[in-house]
């Protein structure tokens, strides 16, 4: 009987007479929880969700069913975009949510390769592929979510860039040739601008700047020492072939010392 009565009710409108009937017949069948039972129970819940048996569970009572999509109204949507709008102009919210993003644990190596995966299959359409070009071309972010944006992206890039192979090797070289000279701060121990270097003589403005060919174009060294000459740095770009010649490398990086 109550199925037949909620299938029968899908998909209606409910009067407000009726809602507050709904809302009488059900106070006090549902207790008030503390804050410590929310707790606990969100604990327990924790536990039996990440369980092989209710992930199994879950496949087979979901397996073959099918979901209708719901489309909003053109007004709904409007409605909507004016109300994420409204709260993005709020400082504090978009504090609360950058800090919220900031804090957020990274998915496991398993979610990145399937989230990468369904993207690429996503970009492989070229319908999806135009549509959003046509979307994010002229649109211009606020400079609150540019500076968190590239924050973000200066953190997560030194997570694993410091030191790569090359920089290891450099460094061993350095440390051999001038001991107690050069310190390596491409892990984000220094910043200048918008740069990081690779290298930086101790007590000194000199950087280095290790440039391997995959990453970096032959204009880079010129733009590098531009940026860094305007902060009052001088730098000294290396290619990873010069790792090869280690007797010239060194009369280089010296002759760099004593300008």
């Amino acid at each position: 009987m109550g199925i037949k009565i909620r299938q029968s009710s899908l998909g209606k409108p409910k009067t407000e007479q009726h809602r507050l009937a709904i809302s009488q017949a059900m106070k006090g069948k549902c207790p008030i929880l503390s804050e410590q039972e929310r707790r606990n129970r969100s604990v327990r819940m924790k536990i039996v969700t990440k369980s092989e048996r209710w992930k199994e569970a879950m496949r087979v009572y979901w397996a073959g069913r099918s979901f209708t999509p719901v489309t909003l109204s053109l007004e709904t949507r409007a409605r909507i975009s004016a109300s994420i709008k409204r709260s993005w102009r709020d400082p504090e919210h978009c504090q609360t949510r950058m800090v919220a993003r900031a804090l957020r644990p990274s998915p496991s190596l398993e979610t990145r390769d399937r989230i990468s995966a369904s993207i690429k299959r996503l970009w492989q359409d070229p319908e999806y592929r135009q549509s959003m070009i046509t979307a994010l071309t002229g649109r211009k972010m606020p400079e609150q979510h540019c500076q968190y944006a590239r924050e973000r992206a200066f953190r997560n890039f030194h997570k694993w860039k410091c030191p790569t192979k090359l920089e290891i090797r450099l460094e061993k070289l350095l440390s051999e040739w001038f001991p107690n000279q050069w310190q390596y701060v491409g892990c984000g121990k220094l910043r200048i601008g918008n740069r990081c270097p690779d290298y930086r003589l101790v007590d000194q403005n000199k950087l280095i700047e290790l440039n391997s060919n995959y990453w970096h174009g032959i204009f880079d060294p010129a733009r590098q020492i531009y940026d860094y000459a305007q902060c009052g740095f001088q730098c000294l770009p290396i290619w990873e072939d010069e790792l090869q010649n280690e007797h010239a490398l060194k009369q280089k990086v010296e002759g760099f010392i004593h300008v």
